[in-house]
């Protein structure tokens, strides 16, 4: 949670991780939340990783935006995975072997 002071300003997301989609020709989407809900202004902060052939693998990745138009008062942020839109179900999988670092 994050206490946010004044209606003008945005909030700046930067997050570094490990990612893993397991699957062939598939793919998953990472979200960050803002009080249980996607990014308004200007748009969701995402990251999509598309897995085309039957290898495992895990890739870091960084994924930075800044949301604005955030009430001001307490900002509780959360993120989501799950299928990257026009894709079925698979395992999405977030960190392996590293430390995970968000900044806000």
């Amino acid at each position: 949670m994050l206490v946010k002071r004044f209606a003008d300003t945005g909030v700046r997301v930067g997050w570094n991780e490990n990612f893993r989609v397991l699957g062939a020709n598939t793919a998953c989407r990472w979200e960050v939340l803002f009080n249980g809900a996607p990014c308004a202004n200007p748009g969701p902060i995402t990251f999509d990783k598309y897995q085309g052939g039957t290898t495992i693998n895990h890739d870091p990745a960084s994924v930075f935006g800044t949301c604005f138009g955030l009430p001001v008062g307490p900002v509780f942020m959360t993120f989501r995975v799950g299928p990257s839109p026009g894709f079925g179900v698979t395992d999405c999988f977030t960190g392996w072997q590293g430390v995970s670092s968000i900044e806000v």
